[in-house]
């Protein structure tokens, strides 16, 4: 099982193995990556380009030796760790750390695990930012009446739930006493995969409180990612499903998007994070799991070219609802409908609408918020205030 790093030796080498496994040209995405990371730019803005001093000769180097062994590289970067010994999990820098890993895995997670690179993200349920042991997570989920997980989107971590001073996990734990815990993962593996872990680990959990009721509210991919887990759930007959009461969508693209067309949405979602937009300049790097969302994909059968059409229906007995949003007031423009959305994905894949999948959401299921972006669904009070209303629903 990989191990995340604890240390900023240990994150330079996953890098450095990602530069091996490169051309020459490589180096330059890994140069302003780490570029960000030492200058700890913040989650959302612009990144450096260059490096400076003895990391920018370190880079230079890597760009001519590229064909060298990784050894040599990691005896160049464990001298640094002797300068960099702060930088660990403990460190009140770990969240930015934990953003810049959740970015790396969202573009290249498949490749980071199938290399056993330090910085893939093993899957874990977790609270405040601690990964919840076995015993644990049973003791949660035979005291606790009521749990909503949280899933989050591409690229993104459990930490990054909080935004601009709201977190809808701590907001519901608050105001409707639900016990509330996240999940972590690599977004860069295929969206089924995902599904069938997540659907594993919930079996492993022994359910004494057969009264117990599991909500979902999950974020873009997320919803992907826990359609998935339902439908493998059903087709092994796992007990936690019974126990799935509501799955709540936020600007999931359960039918992909439009702007996924050339790559365009791609290049997009790259550009949302400094610690993710080096990686652009890559035109040809796509995760899997970024595919998958670029197409709204959710099991093998979707991306392993043997039925695209495959149908993979809501699961029965679950109440499930669609939260979307338009980054304009005129919600009744076809244009702002079906092409702008949240300025990723459209209203009506949202929805869940197709001509030929339709989800059938009900319409009191549905609910559509005007001047929200796809990001501003974490924190905005009027989606907070829907959330919250279909929870409470009967």
């Amino acid at each position: 099982m990989v191990k995340q790093p604890k240390n900023l030796s240990s994150d330079l080498r996953g890098i450095s193995k990602l530069s091996i496994d490169a051309v020459k040209g490589t180096s330059k995405v890994v140069e302003s990556l780490h570029s960000t990371i030492s200058q700890f730019t913040s989650i959302l803005g612009s990144s450096k380009e260059k490096t400076t001093g003895v990391t920018a000769a370190v880079y230079k180097s890597i760009n001519t030796v590229t064909h060298l062994l990784g050894e040599g590289i990691d005896a160049i970067l464990g001298k640094a760790s002797q300068l960099q010994d702060d930088y660990s999990v403990d460190h009140p820098f770990s969240s930015k750390r934990a953003a810049i890993a959740a970015a790396m895995n969202g573009v290249l997670g498949n490749h980071f695990q199938s290399s056993e690179n330090p910085l893939a993200i093993e899957m874990s349920f977790r609270i405040q930012g601690k990964t919840l042991t076995p015993q644990a997570l049973e003791n949660i989920f035979n005291s606790a009446p009521t749990i909503t997980l949280l899933i989050h989107g591409l690229c993104m971590n459990d930490l990054q739930w909080n935004r601009d001073g709201h977190n809808h996990g701590d907001a519901l734990a608050k105001q409707l006493g639900y016990t509330v815990i996240y999940l972590h993962y690599n977004t860069g593996l295929h969206v089924s995969e995902n599904g069938k872990q997540l659907s594993q680990l919930l079996s492993a959990i022994h359910f004494n409180n057969k009264a117990l009721k599991l909500n979902i509210l999950a974020h873009s991919m997320g919803g992907l990612v826990a359609r998935s887990a339902c439908h493998y759930a059903r087709q092994s007959h796992c007990s936690w499903l019974s126990h799935l009461n509501k799955m709540i969508f936020l600007g999931t693209p359960h039918h992909g998007a439009l702007l996924a067309q050339g790559g365009h949405w791609a290049d997009v979602l790259l550009q949302i994070s400094p610690y993710s937009a080096p990686f652009a300049k890559i035109t040809k790097v796509r995760s899997n799991g970024l595919t998958d969302l670029c197409h709204g994909y959710v099991v093998d059968e979707h991306w392993n070219s043997e039925g695209e059409q495959v149908m993979v229906s809501l699961p029965e007995n679950v109440q499930c609802y669609a939260i979307a949003a338009t980054k304009s007031n005129k919600q009744s423009s076809k244009l702002v409908k079906d092409v702008i959305g949240d300025g990723l994905v459209t209203v009506n894949s949202a929805l869940g609408k197709h001509k030929n999948r339709d989800l059938n959401i009900p319409e009191n299921k549905q609910w559509v918020g005007q001047n929200i972006s796809h990001i501003q669904l974490l924190s905005d009070e009027s989606v907070y205030a829907a959330i919250k209303k279909f929870l409470q629903l009967s």
